[in-house]
């Protein structure tokens, strides 16, 4: 029943579960190259084209029925089985357990019978598997082409134990969709198509599978406009000396009329207010009880009893230029909401028991699959952005949502969930366009995949743990950009830090924050100390004197460590290398480079490296974590290579200009 391929030396099969049903397939014709083939099966026809290049093959495949009626796909699955030589890691972007992803060979963990090892769909992550070797070069890449249809991802790779009919030595990928009793049909026709792909970096396999993708399903280039590149604040502050326990949510007009001035001063461009634009927070959350309303009191998108008259507040804001951002999660209606009573017969049910720990989470959203929720979602983000006159979104907690089939005696016009969510992304895209074709629509890095990334304007790397880890705010940024073209903003996770830090890690914290993308800081301005607040504003005045060169700029890793530690952002004759826990010796860049600016993120206060590619006299220049010139020297390059090993304090960057 199988459809077989030799793709890049790994063994490729698709099987295909129909309705009608078929029995075996059978080869009726082939390209003398074998790029092209014909498979017949009880009166179905599948074409299959491979294209063959010399990083990746992709095989697009259609199905239909001879007679032309439709028919329905309740499963199709592509697996793959290579060697395991040289495979050290096997990665899926996005697969996300307590802020932290799966990194080494990892056994089908522990779980549920039938509880898939990661899903995606249009609303989360990439139908991607790829293994690695130790240097970070992709040994297979196998993924489905199309990106929105519901999708598990599976790996299994046999090392010195032997598993089942799995011999030692063998890695096998599969892809399965659609899932959980959902399918693609009725239809007269299903269109797909497989990527595979080795011997490039994880970087550029993303990188190269975006550009695939966009041009096999016409997804057009959106660059993103200018508010989507200013600095804001994502505010975490209190009352002076309540810092500790007062939430962030908490934080009404005087606090933001009285942080206002500081975040002009400082180059703060905008702010997010989270959820105190839209209901009483504070009483809900019963003030010190650091939980937050999901998922009884989200959905009501209505101005906070605080926010009496919330376009007046926005307009005052816009009067001092300052841009704001008001928080969003449009397909939710918790159990305590009007759109819950309003919506009653779009409201998802599933068929999961209501003891389990997640059922109110998942049963507190409207159906994606329903036309009611589909003209709703769109509707209600594009009357907000009308009434506030507010300057855009942060779009939350999408790829919260179950793929459980809903079970609702209601309309459902599209049989795979995943289909119904990438139509109602497109319709948000068109709705909020209508209202302010500038507007900053920020989407979370789970739905700012491929399939995704330009119906927003702007795309946050995931939550960057509890003591704001900006490590991890580094990597998860640059795997968003290892597919999100330049052009198009990424956003850093809000940047936190205690009262009490220390200058230079504050100083390493923001500088990070700068190289990776667009600052959002989430510190607490209202408290925040003098010296915190001059180091902070010396940093976004850099980040504003070079923000072309990040906005267009391309961005990659110089090495493969678990923490990124040293990447790379180029933009015509300019450089900039962020160097952190694990520096990289050797940094190459283009032969032209005439000004470079070299950030210490280490534990040390100085920096060794050697840059390759440039020649000739530089002169370097050490700043200091506040970015004070320190010292000047005269730097000389030969043969491709310049050295440079100079007392550089934590938090500081050399700037080397030829």
């Amino acid at each position: 029943m199988h459809i077989k391929r030799l793709v890049r030396g790994a063994e490729v099969e698709l099987e295909f579960d129909l309705n009608p049903p078929v029995s075996e397939w059978r080869l009726v014709s082939q390209s003398e190259s074998g790029a092209s083939a014909t498979y017949q099966a009880d009166g179905y026809t599948l074409v299959l084209e491979e294209t063959r290049e010399k990083a990746y093959t992709l095989g697009e495949f259609s199905l239909r029925r001879d007679s032309g009626h439709a028919f329905t796909l309740h499963r199709y699955t592509l697996d793959s089985v290579s060697s395991s030589v040289d495979l050290q890691q096997v990665w899926m972007p996005w697969q996300l357990e307590t802020h932290l992803e799966f990194i080494g060979l990892q056994r089908r963990p522990p779980r549920t019978l039938g509880d898939p090892e990661h899903q995606t769909m249009a609303d989360r992550s990439i139908p991607i598997i790829i293994g690695k070797n130790r240097q970070g070069a992709t040994t297979l890449a196998v993924a489905f082409l199309d990106q929105r249809i519901e999708t598990e991802l599976e790996h299994q790779v046999t090392t010195h134990v032997p598993s089942g009919s799995q011999p030692r030595g063998v890695a096998n990928f599969s892809l399965h969709r659609p899932i959980n009793g959902h399918s693609v049909g009725p239809v007269s026709e299903h269109r797909d198509g497989f990527f595979v792909s080795s011997g490039l970096s994880w970087f550029d396999t993303l990188r190269l599978f975006r550009s695939v993708h966009d041009e096999k399903v016409g997804a057009r280039f959106r660059p993103s406009p200018d508010p989507a590149w200013e600095p804001v604040w994502a505010p975490w502050g209190a009352p002076k000396g309540e810092w500790d326990f007062r939430r962030p949510e908490s934080i009404g007009p005087d606090e933001l009329s009285e942080v206002a001035p500081v975040l002009k001063e400082l180059g703060v461009r905008g702010l997010i207010n989270w959820l105190s634009w839209f209901g009483d927070v504070e009483t809900k959350f019963k003030g010190r009880e650091m939980t937050w309303g999901f998922p009884e009191y989200v959905g009501d998108f209505e101005a906070s009893p605080k926010f009496p008259d919330l376009p007046g507040f926005i307009g005052k804001l816009k009067s001092t230029d300052l841009l704001s951002m008001l928080w969003i999660s449009p397909w939710m209606a918790g159990r305590q909401t009007k759109v819950r009573q309003q919506l009653s017969e779009a409201l998802v049910e599933l068929d999961i028991d209501p003891a389990d720990r997640q059922y109110n989470v998942f049963t507190s959203y409207l159906c994606p699959r329903n036309p009611i929720t589909q003209q709703y979602v769109p509707e209600v983000m594009a009357r907000v952005l009308r009434e506030t006159g507010a300057d855009g979104y942060t779009v939350d907690m999408i790829d919260s949502t179950s793929l459980e089939r809903c079970v609702a005696d209601h309309e459902h016009n599209y049989s795979a969930i995943g289909l119904a969510v990438a139509d109602t992304f497109t319709r948000i895209r068109e709705a909020c366009d209508e209202v302010n074709p500038n507007a900053v629509i920020e989407f979370r890095a789970r739905y700012s995949n491929i399939s995704n990334i330009y119906n927003a304007t702007a795309h946050r790397s995931p939550d960057s743990g509890e003591g704001g880890s900006y490590d991890m705010n580094r990597r998860q940024c640059l795997v968003l950009r290892s597919y999100i073209p330049p052009g198009v903003a990424v956003h850093n996770d809000p940047v936190w830090w205690h009262i009490e830090e220390n200058d230079q890690t504050v100083a390493k914290m923001i500088s990070t924050m700068v190289a990776s993308g667009v600052p959002q800081i989430g510190a607490d301005l209202i408290n925040m100390t003098d010296e915190h607040r001059r180091i902070l504003k010396a940093w976004l005045s850099f980040y504003q004197t070079h923000k072309q060169d990040f906005r267009y700029g391309q961005m990659r890793p110089v090495q493969d460590d678990s923490m990124s530690s040293t990447i790379l952002i180029e933009r015509d004759r300019k450089a900039f290398v962020s160097y952190a826990s694990y520096p990289a010796l050797k940094v190459p860049l283009r032969a032209d480079a005439d000004e470079v600016y070299l950030f210490n993120c280490t534990d040390e206060d100085s920096l060794y490296t050697i840059l390759l590619n440039i020649d000739g006299g530089f002169r370097a220049t050490v700043h200091n974590y506040d970015l004070s010139p320190l010292s000047e020297s005269t730097l000389t390059g030969a043969d491709g290579t310049l050295l440079v090993d100079l007392p550089v304090p934590q938090g500081g960057y050399v700037s080397l200009r030829k």
